[in-house]
């Protein structure tokens, strides 16, 4: 049941959207660093970072993120935990032990008994799931260790793809496996921020993915649901390099702005 990449190298039309996402990751990276030259008084360390990034949105994008879906500050701390652990494995990794040890370090708290542990029992997603997506055929209990596996095989295939297209690939496989009873995105989107940075698109993980990928939960739904029914494979990438390219902007905005307020702080 795992996604089949048979559909890649993409066409001319998503290149050039992935080709525009990777450049505007290279402009946030660039915001991010004066930001953080600009705020060296204050020695900005790698928590705020992050929080500044997926918490102080601009206002544009804030008005249309329901209050809950903004990067809480007591969540933090374990989204920095898991980041660290994607972070320091090696790349690319295997996918199972990978979404274990980072699931763990992201519940490990909250829900210490299921935190790291893959699911015992069969899910279904769909309308009795969560109202607004598509129904999801989801892999037995029994087979998630072998369609993680097949998962690491099909991404194996993608040396020569777009960066951006290999992290797209790998959060949707992610959340196609379904490992966990809860927490599956949560774990998909904090091992796509490391694997920007493993895929050398930032040199640091200073955007969470997590506001703009919730805020369209439903149109990733149907996206995931089509590369299930039918092998779609590109449009999901082009969904989620768009996806990017809206919170690199917000997100430069922001670091831009924030440098501005510093500098009239000193004058």
């Amino acid at each position: 049941m795992t996604m089949d990449f048979a559909g890649v190298p993409f066409s001319h039309r998503a290149t050039t959207i992935l080709n525009g996402a990777a450049e505007r990751l290279r402009q946030a990276a660039h915001a991010a660093r004066g930001f953080q030259e600009w705020e060296a008084p204050f020695r900005l360390t790698y928590a705020e970072s992050v929080a500044i990034a997926g918490a102080r949105r601009d206002d544009e994008l804030n008005a249309r993120l329901p209050g809950r879906l903004s990067l809480e500050s007591r969540s933090v701390e374990q989204r920095l935990e898991g980041l660290r652990r994607v972070l320091s494995s090696p790349w690319p990794p295997n996918t199972g032990a990978l979404v274990r040890d980072v699931h763990g370090a992201l519940f490990v708290r909250t829900d210490p008994h299921a935190a790291g542990r893959f699911r015992a029992t069969d899910l279904a997603l769909g309308p009795a799931h969560a109202a607004d997506v598509p129904e999801l055929r989801l892999p037995a209990a029994g087979d998630i260790a072998g369609e993680l596996s097949a998962l690491d095989g099909a991404l194996s295939s993608l040396p020569q793809a777009h960066p951006v297209a290999r992290v797209a690939c790998r959060y949707a496989g992610l959340v196609l496996v379904h490992p966990f009873r809860d927490g599956n995105g949560r774990s998909a989107r904090t091992i796509a921020e490391g694997a920007l940075v493993h895929e050398g698109l930032l040199d640091r993980p200073v955007l969470s993915v997590e506001p703009v990928l919730r805020t369209y939960r439903r149109r990733t739904g149907y996206l995931l649901a089509d590369i299930r029914r039918a092998g779609a494979v590109e449009p999901f990438v082009v969904f989620f390099a768009v996806c990017l390219m809206e919170l690199c902007d917000a997100s430069t905005r922001t670091f831009r702005a924030r440098i501005g307020t510093v500098y009239r702080e000193f004058q």
